[in-house]
């Protein structure tokens, strides 16, 4: 009786010191959550109206403890809790708790004037809170006067909308009722199962109940939306019924989704069929939200798109159409991988997001078989190689203590590299097996949670070869770029041995240490692509291998079919050999072999010269991927390698190399390439016209490209005609007239950001005053992120583009060292890494350390801060280190066209 006295005085003075299982219960959990208490249903109420500032909500948590308990933590952030009672599941009176919010990332405790009993009770929770302004959480935007509420909780913002335990480990059905507003619609998870309409007109909403879900996985959409209601998905020989299909909009914009509800009958098919395992959920619904963080999230039922991913049409430019059928294809990937079953911590999240990427390229593939997305998973596989190649890179299965280390592992390495490396193993275990594996993997664990080490017992299951796991741990739990060299030695005509030895890529100016190495496949070629193939799981430092020959091989193809993510070291006479063949190699060893060239340029252990040759022996391909696969190089020596006096030179060498390309399909489409390969060819004019406008600086090209935004625009007097300028080439136009026209012009730019509610036009509009280069000019585009006009996620991409342009960085860096506080005003606190990020373009020393200088007292504060600087910092120290080993050799270069 004393000791309950003593609780009780202890928790109404708000002092309760009570043990906790774990510790104290003042040791608060920043990662996990501790064992003890696990939810088993909500029932969540949401009076939800965009017109007010807020909303109020009361959730219902049913809980079992595993032993009495005084204190429950669980999550709630900026949430205004006006009571909490616990209700013992077998009838006994209710428990008043009081709420705490301790940890500013949303970890809080209920604690009791005494321990609650081991078993089940429901936690009643009532309590309101603000609409979130920066896409977190329930958020809320205004297009056209009208206001909508959107929802984002991955990775950690359910907890700014209710109170509950905010892991993915937790799966939990969901009861979900929604008051709105009279006119107003409401989405959620699951269809709607009863309707009630209030004394005051308001409408109540009771949905059905969920499967069990993670928290993360929700969704809501609220407002005077427009819903489209579509033709059911149909039954198929995976699926005994239909599914209901519809898309969601704000008001005004329902038929600009028909293009995609018209796509996704065959897309969702091809997925659907690939993992054999019916669409686990009660109905689809495609929402197009106007201000959007991510491109599109994969909520179970509801998955919700940045407008410009999902709202297209024949007259949208190719590479969004390609972006949206890439993007739509990853979040219906997901219903299966990641949301079906779920990863039991965001250490584990590639097995989300690196599934999603490479199912997402074999989906549109199979689905439209002519629209060259094959080699995509290779294109972006070597995009991630950039960042692997920093010594501040994380492995693809990152441990993740606490909240801030979440952020991390959403990046190039979890989506490109994993799926890169899942379509390495899929080539060497073979697409059946692997498939079997997956079915495997997705059916044992339906409903639930699963980790690495799970997926991985499901591969040693299926494919029956230990070695193959190792080699998929080895590249899942360990960070960095493999770089194989290979050495050739014939002891006979007919007898060609090759020592294989592998170790870290290790950029020029890299604190990477060596002594690393993987278990992974290395496949190779003596010669021509008609020669055998041999393939080998290359498990330690060095190793020999005997290749089938008939003469000794001059040169040797290092990455067959470009499967493997990994590098080749290039060198001497096995690289001139071979450079001699690349134009005869099928188109993915061509990429490749560009690639390992530009690596060896970076490690300093190939010439330019030689990387130029690589250059123009592909610049001539009919393969656009081919053909453009230089650009981003080429782009990273004219903008920051080169001495800004030889610029000239360089660029007149480029456009005089790249401008016959485009001679022989034409700047305008309609000719016979567009009749015989009509997506390759456009994707190539796309490419060839931004690289030879604002890269080489064509003058014939910028001149034609003038005219079609005058065109387009009606700028300067003219009609303005939109549908007379190619889709693909519009972008570019408004991107050369912005440099060139002005301040009338970039004033235009502003007036359609201002009035345009189309999202493909604002972004437009947005680049192209990201491209200008005056300077008062430009100063005026740096202070748009402080307009409310401009939409959330454009701050952003305003903030990562500026400086693309090198006349635009060194003010950028002045800028932003000058707005600090208004920056992390107008972002917050996780905005600032998009800042991080923006600043590492920088190639001195003495760059390195004014950043340094500035973030490092706010970076810990930062989620995903820390990394984010660490590697800013790496690249502009690489920068310095590759300007210093290769701008002489730039400066000497004789002519190569």
């Amino acid at each position: 009786m004393v000791r309950a006295l003593a609780a009780v005085l202890l928790f109404l003075t708000g002092m309760t010191g009570v043990a906790f299982a774990h510790g104290a219960h003042g040791d608060v959990p920043t990662g996990k959550l501790p064992d003890g208490v696990t939810p088993h249903h909500y029932r969540l109420d949401l009076a939800l109206d965009p017109d007010m500032d807020g909303f109020t909500g009361t959730v219902v948590i049913t809980v079992e403890l595993a032993s009495p308990q005084e204190t429950v933590w669980l999550h709630g952030k900026d949430l205004r809790v006006s009571s909490v009672t616990a209700t013992p599941a077998t009838g006994g009176a209710p428990v008043q708790g009081r709420w705490e919010q301790v940890e500013k990332d949303g970890v809080a405790r209920i604690t009791f004037p005494e321990p609650l009993a081991a078993g089940r009770h429901d936690l009643t929770i009532a309590y309101s809170a603000d609409y979130d302004r920066r896409l977190r959480g329930i958020y809320k935007t205004t297009e056209d006067g009208r206001s909508y509420l959107f929802s984002q909780f991955q990775a950690i913002s359910a907890r700014l909308a209710w109170p509950g335990f905010d892991e993915p480990r937790f799966k939990t059905p969901f009861d979900i009722i929604l008051t709105v507003k009279e006119g107003h619609e409401a989405v959620t998870t699951t269809p709607l199962a009863a309707e009630e309409t209030l004394p005051d007109g308001q409408r109540r909403l009771t949905f059905q109940r969920t499967k069990p879900l993670p928290t993360y996985l929700l969704a809501f959409a609220v407002g005077p939306l427009d819903i489209v209601e579509w033709e059911a998905l149909p039954a198929n020989e995976v699926r005994d019924h239909p599914v209901p299909l519809r898309g969601v909009t704000v008001r005004g914009k329902g038929d600009r989704i028909r293009t995609a509800l018209a796509d996704t009958a065959g897309m969702f098919a091809e997925i659907e069929r690939y993992f054999g395992i019916p669409y686990p959920y009660e109905k689809l619904d495609l929402i197009a939200a106007p201000d959007f963080g991510a491109g599109a999230m994969e909520n179970v039922g509801a998955i919700i798109y940045r407008e410009q991913r999902i709202l297209v049409d024949e007259s949208t430019p190719l590479q969004d159409r390609r972006s949206y059928a890439i993007t739509h294809a990853h979040e219906l990937a997901h219903m299966w991988f990641g949301n079906l079953v779920t990863p039991a911590w965001w250490d584990d999240i590639w097995l989300n997001e690196s599934f999603a990427t490479w199912m997402s390229i074999k989906a549109v593939s199979a689905w439209r078989p002519t629209e060259e997305f094959g080699r995509e998973t290779q294109r972006l596989a070597i995009e991630a190689m950039s960042v692997d190649s920093l010594e501040n890179t994380r492995q693809i299965r990152q441990p993740v203590a606490g909240v801030h280390e979440i952020s991390n592992a959403f990046d190039w390495i979890t989506y490109r590299k994993g799926g890169g490396v899942l379509s390495m193993m899929e080539a060497y275990v073979g697409e059946e097996m692997f498939r079997k594996a997956i079915r495997y993997h997705l059916t044992r664990h339906a409903h639930g949670v699963a980790t690495s080490d799970d997926f991985f017992q499901s591969i040693a299951d299926t494919v029956g070869d230990s070695r193959i796991v190792a080699a998929l741990r080895s590249m899942v739990d360990q960070p960095g770029l493999p770089l194989i060299y290979m050495d050739v030695a014939c002891t006979s005509p007919e007898k060609a041995e090759v020592t294989l030895r592998q170790e870290r890529y290790r950029p020029v100016g890299s604190g990477i240490r060596q002594g690393q190495s993987w278990s992974l496949p290395v496949c190779l070629r003596p010669g021509p692509s008609d020669a055998d193939v041999t393939c080998v799981l290359m498990d330690k430092p060095q190793m020999k291998v005997d290749l089938p020959v008939d003469t000794c091989p001059t040169a040797l193809v290092p990455n067959v079919n470009g499967a493997g993510y990994y590098r080749a070291d290039l060198a001497g006479r096995s690289q001139e050999e071979l450079l001699k063949l690349l134009p005869a190699l099928p188109p993915a060893e061509q990429i490749a072999a560009l690639d390992s060239l530009w690596g060896g340029l970076n490690a300093g252990r190939a010439e330019m010269p030689d990387f130029l040759a690589a250059v123009r022996a592909l610049a001539s391909s009919g393969d656009w991927d081919v053909a453009t696969a230089a650009l981003p190089a080429l782009d990273i020596i004219l903008d920051t390698v080169i001495d800004p006096a030889d610029r000239p030179f360089l660029e007149e060498q480029l456009a005089g190399l790249y401008r016959p390309a485009l001679d022989r399909i034409g700047l305008l489409p309609g000719g016979a390439a567009d009749r015989e390969r009509p997506q390759n060819t456009a994707l190539l004019r796309g490419r060839l016209v931004s690289f030879l406008a604002f890269e080489a600086r064509d003058p014939s090209v910028r001149a034609e490209l003038l005219k079609l935004a005058r065109i387009y625009t009606g700028f300067g007097g003219t009609e303005a005609d939109p549908s007379a300028v190619p889709p693909d080439l519009a972008g570019s136009a408004l991107g050369v007239a912005a440099q060139e026209l002005g301040k009338p012009f970039a004033e235009h730019l502003k007036g359609i950001l201002a009035t345009s509610t189309d999202a493909i036009l604002r972004e437009q509009a947005l680049d192209a005053l990201n491209g200008i280069t005056d300077p008062e000019l430009s100063a005026e585009v740096r202070q748009l992120v402080f307009w409310e006009k401009l939409r959330t996620n454009e701050v952003r991409r305003l903030l990562e583009r500026h400086g693309g342009e090198p006349a635009n960085r060194d003010p950028m860096w002045d800028w932003v060292k000058a707005n600090l506080p208004a920056l992390q005003e107008r972002l917050g606190q996780p905005g600032l890494r998009t800042i991080v990020q923006a600043v590492d373009d920088g190639c001195t020393a003495e760059r390195r350390d004014e950043v340094e200088a500035l973030f490092a007292p706010v970076v810990a504060d930062i989620p995903g801060g820390p990394r984010a600087l660490a590697q800013a910092l790496e690249r502009i120290s690489l920068c310095a280190a590759l300007v210093k080993a290769q701008r002489p050799a730039i400066g000497a270069l004789p002519k190569i066209n």
